[in-house]
């Protein structure tokens, strides 16, 4: 069953935990898998509540995300997002956690991201679609740094 909301039941997700090389993580730090894939679907929980300000509540002052830089800009996109398609609610699914070595200028000694395919829907069907995204988190697991989308448009199915 996909990820949509709190009330709704919901099944453990398929996940991976690799590096960056593909070699497995060791078990003691599946713990950061799960704690990476509780703060993913947090973030996407908060946006199906369309709360903005808790959205940007979990992101690091300079987030990259929907087309903008900076917590307040990415609060800003998220805004006019919501208020472009009422009735916005995502599903997620295949949850996949990976940890890449950060940049020499990163403050942290490790990125991870977490990357899952969704479902959109939304009052208008002609706005529904799907993809994949993926948050990249802190070494904290707890704070957004970036989100990229690989959207899609509705399917014939959905049409």
């Amino acid at each position: 069953a996909p990820f949509t909301s709190p009330s709704v039941a919901r099944r453990a997700p398929r996940f991976v935990v690799t590096r960056a090389v593909s070699e497995k993580v060791p078990a003691m730090e599946d713990s950061v898998a799960s704690v990476a894939m509780r703060t993913a679907r947090l973030f996407v929980q908060r946006q199906n509540e369309l709360d903005v300000d808790a959205c940007a509540a979990m992101l690091v002052d300079d987030a990259e995300a929907y087309g903008a830089v900076g917590r307040e800009n990415v609060r800003n996109a998220l805004r006019d997002w919501f208020e472009q398609h009422p009735g916005l609610r995502y599903e997620c699914y295949d949850f996949e956690v990976a940890v890449h070595p950060a940049a020499d200028d990163d403050d942290d000694d490790e990125i991870i991201s977490v990357r899952f395919r969704f479902e959109r829907r939304c009052d208008d069907r002609e706005r529904w679609g799907g993809g994949r995204e993926t948050v990249w988190l802190d070494r904290s697991c707890r704070r957004v740094r970036r989100v990229e989308v690989e959207a899609r448009p509705k399917s014939a199915q959905e049409a």
